[in-house]
Protein backbone atom coordinates (compact mmCIF):
# COMPACT_ATOMS: atom_id res chain seq x y z
CA UNK A 1 0.00 0.00 0.00
CA UNK A 2 1.32 3.70 -0.94
CA UNK A 3 0.89 5.95 1.09
CA UNK A 4 0.02 9.75 -0.36
CA UNK A 5 1.80 12.74 0.19
CA UNK A 6 -0.68 14.78 0.68
CA UNK A 7 -4.41 14.60 0.47
CA UNK A 8 -7.07 17.06 -1.40
CA UNK A 9 -10.13 18.07 -1.19
CA UNK A 10 -11.53 15.70 -4.37
CA UNK A 11 -9.15 12.76 -3.05
CA UNK A 12 -11.11 13.31 0.44
CA UNK A 13 -14.91 13.43 -1.13
CA UNK A 14 -13.34 9.69 -3.13
CA UNK A 15 -12.84 8.58 -0.02
CA UNK A 16 -15.92 9.66 1.70
CA UNK A 17 -17.98 8.18 -1.41
CA UNK A 18 -16.32 5.23 -2.75
CA UNK A 19 -12.85 3.91 -0.88
CA UNK A 20 -12.44 1.39 -2.48
CA UNK A 21 -12.03 4.17 -6.02
CA UNK A 22 -9.65 6.01 -3.38
CA UNK A 23 -7.63 2.81 -2.74
CA UNK A 24 -7.28 2.64 -5.94
CA UNK A 25 -6.70 6.03 -7.04
CA UNK A 26 -4.54 6.83 -4.44
CA UNK A 27 -2.72 3.63 -2.71
CA UNK A 28 -2.82 0.80 -5.03
CA UNK A 29 0.77 -0.34 -5.97
CA UNK A 30 0.04 -0.32 -9.19
CA UNK A 31 -2.73 2.39 -10.20
CA UNK A 32 -5.12 2.46 -12.97
CA UNK A 33 -4.50 5.40 -15.00
CA UNK A 34 -6.59 8.39 -14.42
CA UNK A 35 -10.62 8.89 -15.80
CA UNK A 36 -10.18 10.68 -19.51
CA UNK A 37 -11.66 14.64 -19.33
CA UNK A 38 -14.88 14.97 -20.60
CA UNK A 39 -16.64 17.61 -22.62
CA UNK A 40 -17.92 19.03 -19.89
CA UNK A 41 -14.97 19.20 -17.71
CA UNK A 42 -12.74 20.31 -20.71
CA UNK A 43 -15.17 23.79 -21.06
CA UNK A 44 -14.51 24.35 -17.70
CA UNK A 45 -10.73 23.61 -17.98
CA UNK A 46 -11.18 26.13 -21.18
CA UNK A 47 -12.53 28.77 -19.41
CA UNK A 48 -10.72 28.82 -16.52
CA UNK A 49 -7.66 29.35 -18.72
CA UNK A 50 -9.36 32.28 -20.32
CA UNK A 51 -10.37 33.91 -17.09
CA UNK A 52 -6.87 33.36 -15.34
CA UNK A 53 -4.87 34.85 -18.91
CA UNK A 54 -7.19 37.69 -18.76
CA UNK A 55 -7.17 38.67 -15.04
CA UNK A 56 -3.06 38.54 -14.47
CA UNK A 57 -2.90 40.51 -17.33
CA UNK A 58 -4.78 43.22 -16.59
CA UNK A 59 -3.99 42.93 -13.05
CA UNK A 60 -0.01 42.89 -13.91
CA UNK A 61 -0.01 45.28 -17.10
CA UNK A 62 1.71 41.85 -18.30
CA UNK A 63 1.36 38.41 -19.40
CA UNK A 64 3.48 36.53 -16.94
CA UNK A 65 5.12 33.01 -17.01
CA UNK A 66 2.59 30.31 -16.99
CA UNK A 67 -0.37 32.39 -17.54
CA UNK A 68 -0.34 32.80 -21.21
CA UNK A 69 -3.50 31.89 -22.96
CA UNK A 70 -1.93 29.34 -24.91
CA UNK A 71 0.10 27.86 -22.09
CA UNK A 72 -3.10 27.43 -19.97
CA UNK A 73 -5.22 26.00 -22.52
CA UNK A 74 -2.50 23.31 -24.13
CA UNK A 75 -1.31 22.25 -20.27
CA UNK A 76 -5.34 22.51 -19.00
CA UNK A 77 -7.77 20.93 -21.87
CA UNK A 78 -7.24 17.43 -23.22
CA UNK A 79 -5.68 17.33 -26.58
CA UNK A 80 -8.81 15.29 -28.20
CA UNK A 81 -10.94 18.21 -26.61
CA UNK A 82 -9.07 21.23 -28.04
CA UNK A 83 -10.58 21.97 -30.89
CA UNK A 84 -13.91 22.31 -29.27
CA UNK A 85 -13.35 23.47 -25.85
CA UNK A 86 -11.28 26.60 -26.80
CA UNK A 87 -14.64 27.37 -28.72
CA UNK A 88 -16.80 26.47 -26.06
CA UNK A 89 -14.54 28.27 -23.35
CA UNK A 90 -14.24 31.27 -25.60
CA UNK A 91 -18.19 31.55 -25.11
CA UNK A 92 -18.38 30.99 -21.39
CA UNK A 93 -15.67 33.88 -21.05
CA UNK A 94 -17.21 35.99 -23.57
CA UNK A 95 -20.65 35.59 -21.53
CA UNK A 96 -18.95 35.86 -18.23
CA UNK A 97 -17.63 39.26 -19.33
CA UNK A 98 -20.94 40.61 -21.03
CA UNK A 99 -22.92 39.78 -17.51
CA UNK A 100 -20.34 42.12 -15.75
CA UNK A 101 -19.58 39.50 -13.21
CA UNK A 102 -15.53 39.88 -14.49
CA UNK A 103 -15.53 43.65 -14.52
CA UNK A 104 -16.75 43.23 -10.48
CA UNK A 105 -14.00 40.77 -9.59
CA UNK A 106 -11.75 43.40 -11.02
CA UNK A 107 -13.03 46.06 -8.83
CA UNK A 108 -12.38 43.56 -5.55
CA UNK A 109 -8.86 43.11 -7.09
CA UNK A 110 -8.22 46.40 -6.53
CA UNK A 111 -9.15 46.35 -2.87
CA UNK A 112 -6.43 43.72 -2.46
CA UNK A 113 -3.97 45.16 -0.03
CA UNK A 114 -0.96 42.28 -1.34
CA UNK A 115 -0.35 41.10 -4.76
CA UNK A 116 -2.99 38.52 -5.38
CA UNK A 117 -2.11 34.92 -5.85
CA UNK A 118 -3.49 33.00 -8.93
CA UNK A 119 -4.28 28.92 -9.01
CA UNK A 120 -0.82 28.54 -6.86
CA UNK A 121 -0.21 25.12 -5.99
CA UNK A 122 0.03 24.77 -1.99
CA UNK A 123 0.45 22.35 0.13
CA UNK A 124 1.24 22.62 4.15
CA UNK A 125 0.96 21.21 7.58
CA UNK A 126 -2.55 21.73 9.15
CA UNK A 127 -2.56 21.13 12.94
CA UNK A 128 -5.27 21.99 15.53
CA UNK A 129 -5.95 21.10 18.99
CA UNK A 130 -6.73 18.06 18.51
CA UNK A 131 -3.48 17.33 16.06
CA UNK A 132 0.63 16.47 17.28
CA UNK A 133 2.56 16.32 13.81
CA UNK A 134 -0.33 17.62 11.57
CA UNK A 135 -2.63 16.63 8.24
CA UNK A 136 -0.79 17.33 5.01
CA UNK A 137 -3.09 18.84 2.43
CA UNK A 138 -2.54 20.20 -0.92
CA UNK A 139 -5.06 22.98 -2.86
CA UNK A 140 -5.41 24.69 -5.87
CA UNK A 141 -6.75 28.36 -5.21
CA UNK A 142 -7.72 29.98 -8.11
CA UNK A 143 -7.61 33.31 -6.65
CA UNK A 144 -6.52 34.90 -3.01
CA UNK A 145 -6.05 37.77 -2.31
CA UNK A 146 -6.24 40.35 1.40
CA UNK A 147 -8.35 43.57 0.73
CA UNK A 148 -7.73 45.03 4.34
CA UNK A 149 -8.57 42.65 7.20
CA UNK A 150 -10.80 40.53 4.61
CA UNK A 151 -9.11 37.62 3.71
CA UNK A 152 -10.79 36.23 0.15
CA UNK A 153 -10.48 33.07 -1.68
CA UNK A 154 -12.46 32.64 -5.10
CA UNK A 155 -13.01 29.52 -7.80
CA UNK A 156 -15.07 29.09 -10.52
CA UNK A 157 -17.35 26.70 -11.58
CA UNK A 158 -19.24 25.97 -15.11
CA UNK A 159 -22.51 23.90 -14.88
CA UNK A 160 -24.61 22.55 -17.56
CA UNK A 161 -22.52 23.49 -20.32
CA UNK A 162 -23.53 20.39 -22.33
CA UNK A 163 -26.41 19.20 -21.01
CA UNK A 164 -29.94 19.36 -22.63
CA UNK A 165 -31.45 20.83 -19.86
CA UNK A 166 -31.15 24.36 -17.88
CA UNK A 167 -28.60 23.81 -14.60
CA UNK A 168 -30.44 26.84 -12.20
CA UNK A 169 -28.37 28.88 -10.02
CA UNK A 170 -27.74 27.43 -6.31
CA UNK A 171 -29.55 29.64 -3.89
CA UNK A 172 -27.78 32.57 -1.99
CA UNK A 173 -26.44 34.56 -4.05
CA UNK A 174 -25.67 37.63 -3.91
CA UNK A 175 -26.06 38.84 -7.49
CA UNK A 176 -27.13 36.79 -10.52
CA UNK A 177 -26.75 37.76 -13.82
CA UNK A 178 -27.84 36.97 -17.78
CA UNK A 179 -24.48 36.74 -19.82
CA UNK A 180 -26.04 37.85 -23.11
CA UNK A 181 -27.60 40.50 -24.51
CA UNK A 182 -31.84 41.03 -24.87
CA UNK A 183 -31.41 40.62 -29.12
CA UNK A 184 -30.13 37.27 -28.42
CA UNK A 185 -32.50 36.18 -26.11
CA UNK A 186 -35.07 37.22 -23.35
CA UNK A 187 -33.22 38.28 -20.27
CA UNK A 188 -34.10 35.90 -17.47
CA UNK A 189 -36.23 36.74 -13.96
CA UNK A 190 -32.97 37.06 -12.02
CA UNK A 191 -31.03 39.21 -13.97
CA UNK A 192 -29.25 41.78 -11.58
CA UNK A 193 -31.53 40.30 -9.00
CA UNK A 194 -30.37 38.82 -5.36
CA UNK A 195 -31.40 35.76 -4.07
CA UNK A 196 -34.33 36.36 -2.58
CA UNK A 197 -32.96 34.50 0.96
CA UNK A 198 -29.26 36.67 0.85
CA UNK A 199 -29.05 39.16 3.70
CA UNK A 200 -26.23 41.28 2.45
CA UNK A 201 -23.49 43.12 3.98
CA UNK A 202 -20.41 45.10 2.86
CA UNK A 203 -17.17 43.50 4.32
CA UNK A 204 -14.22 45.25 3.23
CA UNK A 205 -15.78 46.31 0.10
CA UNK A 206 -17.04 42.67 -0.77
CA UNK A 207 -20.93 41.85 -0.68
CA UNK A 208 -21.29 38.97 1.77
CA UNK A 209 -24.10 36.35 2.34
CA UNK A 210 -24.44 36.28 6.05
CA UNK A 211 -28.05 34.87 6.00
CA UNK A 212 -26.61 31.85 5.47
CA UNK A 213 -23.46 29.54 6.16
CA UNK A 214 -21.57 28.46 2.75
CA UNK A 215 -22.01 24.87 3.47
CA UNK A 216 -25.65 25.88 3.25
CA UNK A 217 -25.12 26.50 -0.67
CA UNK A 218 -23.07 23.29 -1.58
CA UNK A 219 -21.13 21.31 0.76
CA UNK A 220 -18.37 20.54 -1.88
CA UNK A 221 -17.58 24.16 -2.47
CA UNK A 222 -17.32 24.62 1.06
CA UNK A 223 -14.73 21.81 1.26
CA UNK A 224 -12.28 23.06 -1.11
CA UNK A 225 -12.61 26.71 -0.28
CA UNK A 226 -11.93 26.00 3.40
CA UNK A 227 -9.77 23.41 2.47
CA UNK A 228 -7.53 25.98 0.44
CA UNK A 229 -8.13 28.64 3.02
CA UNK A 230 -6.19 25.60 5.56
CA UNK A 231 -3.14 25.86 3.78
CA UNK A 232 -2.48 29.39 2.88
CA UNK A 233 -2.14 29.77 6.63
CA UNK A 234 -5.61 30.99 7.58
CA UNK A 235 -6.70 29.45 11.03
CA UNK A 236 -9.48 26.77 11.65
CA UNK A 237 -12.86 28.52 12.31
CA UNK A 238 -11.41 31.95 10.68
CA UNK A 239 -13.98 34.59 9.24
CA UNK A 240 -12.52 33.64 5.69
CA UNK A 241 -14.21 35.14 2.95
CA UNK A 242 -15.31 32.48 0.07
CA UNK A 243 -16.61 32.81 -2.65
CA UNK A 244 -17.29 30.73 -5.87
CA UNK A 245 -18.57 32.34 -9.79
CA UNK A 246 -21.07 29.93 -10.86
CA UNK A 247 -21.95 29.76 -14.50
CA UNK A 248 -25.18 27.94 -15.07
CA UNK A 249 -25.50 27.11 -18.25
CA UNK A 250 -29.36 25.73 -20.08
CA UNK A 251 -29.81 25.67 -24.18
CA UNK A 252 -29.87 28.68 -25.64
CA UNK A 253 -30.69 29.82 -29.66
CA UNK A 254 -27.20 29.00 -30.95
CA UNK A 255 -25.24 28.46 -27.73
CA UNK A 256 -25.86 28.12 -24.44
CA UNK A 257 -27.23 30.83 -22.77
CA UNK A 258 -25.02 31.61 -19.44
CA UNK A 259 -26.43 33.13 -15.83
CA UNK A 260 -23.46 33.96 -13.63
CA UNK A 261 -24.81 33.79 -9.97
CA UNK A 262 -22.03 35.54 -7.35
CA UNK A 263 -21.80 33.29 -4.22
CA UNK A 264 -19.75 34.95 -1.28
CA UNK A 265 -20.11 34.64 2.01
CA UNK A 266 -18.42 32.05 5.50
CA UNK A 267 -18.11 28.61 6.69
CA UNK A 268 -19.42 28.20 9.90
CA UNK A 269 -16.70 27.78 12.92
CA UNK A 270 -18.17 24.19 13.23
CA UNK A 271 -18.40 23.19 10.01
CA UNK A 272 -14.34 24.09 9.65
CA UNK A 273 -13.61 22.18 12.57
CA UNK A 274 -15.31 19.16 11.29
CA UNK A 275 -14.22 19.18 7.70
CA UNK A 276 -10.44 19.02 9.95
CA UNK A 277 -11.62 16.55 11.63
CA UNK A 278 -12.37 14.51 8.23
CA UNK A 279 -8.96 15.26 7.19
CA UNK A 280 -7.66 13.60 10.15
CA UNK A 281 -9.48 10.74 9.79
CA UNK A 282 -8.02 9.79 6.35
CA UNK A 283 -4.52 10.80 7.31
CA UNK A 284 -4.72 8.30 10.45
CA UNK A 285 -6.54 5.51 8.22
CA UNK A 286 -3.39 6.07 6.12
CA UNK A 287 -0.87 5.61 8.44
CA UNK A 288 -1.94 2.80 9.89
CA UNK A 289 -2.33 1.29 7.10
CA UNK A 290 -5.76 0.29 7.67
CA UNK A 291 -7.75 2.39 4.96
CA UNK A 292 -11.43 0.62 5.01
CA UNK A 293 -12.60 1.75 8.59
CA UNK A 294 -15.89 -0.04 8.46
CA UNK A 295 -13.97 -3.29 8.47
CA UNK A 296 -11.74 -4.82 11.21
CA UNK A 297 -7.76 -4.25 10.08
CA UNK A 298 -7.30 -7.61 8.91
CA UNK A 299 -10.53 -7.54 6.36
CA UNK A 300 -9.14 -4.36 5.76
CA UNK A 301 -6.00 -5.43 5.09
CA UNK A 302 -6.70 -8.44 3.12
CA UNK A 303 -8.66 -6.50 0.34
CA UNK A 304 -6.27 -4.03 0.29
CA UNK A 305 -4.01 -6.74 -0.99
CA UNK A 306 -6.54 -8.05 -3.08
CA UNK A 307 -6.90 -4.33 -5.10
CA UNK A 308 -2.76 -4.05 -5.13
CA UNK A 309 -3.40 -7.49 -7.48
CA UNK A 310 -6.05 -5.86 -9.41
CA UNK A 311 -4.01 -4.02 -12.02
CA UNK A 312 -0.67 -5.35 -11.42
CA UNK A 313 -1.05 -7.00 -15.10
CA UNK A 314 -2.35 -3.54 -16.11
CA UNK A 315 0.36 -1.66 -18.90
CA UNK A 316 -1.57 0.31 -21.00
CA UNK A 317 -0.57 -0.68 -24.26
CA UNK A 318 -3.57 -2.54 -25.50
CA UNK A 319 -7.77 -2.14 -25.70
CA UNK A 320 -7.45 -5.44 -23.47
CA UNK A 321 -5.79 -3.52 -20.94
CA UNK A 322 -7.74 -0.27 -21.35
CA UNK A 323 -11.35 -2.39 -21.35
CA UNK A 324 -10.23 -4.60 -18.26
CA UNK A 325 -9.23 -1.54 -15.96
CA UNK A 326 -12.27 0.38 -16.87
CA UNK A 327 -14.62 -2.50 -16.40
CA UNK A 328 -13.43 -3.17 -12.71
CA UNK A 329 -13.55 0.24 -11.38
CA UNK A 330 -16.48 1.63 -9.56
CA UNK A 331 -17.33 5.51 -10.12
Amino acid sequence: MRIPEYISPSALAKFESNPTEYYLNYCAEKRPPKMPQTRPMSVGSAFDAYVKAHLSEKFFGEIREGFALEELLVSQVAAEHQEWARVAGKWAFDSYMKSGALADIMLQLDLAVEEPRFEVKVEGNICHETCVEGVRILGKPDLFFKAKEAHVIFDWKVNGYCGKSGVSPKAGYVKCRDGWSEDYAPHSKTHNQMHKNCIPEMIEGITVNIGKFFEGVDKKWADQLVSYGFVLGEPIGAPLVIGIEQLACKPGPDKPLIRVASHKGYASKGYQETLYARYVKLWKALHDGHLFTDKSYEESKALQDTLDRQHLAYTGDSENDKWFTQATRKY
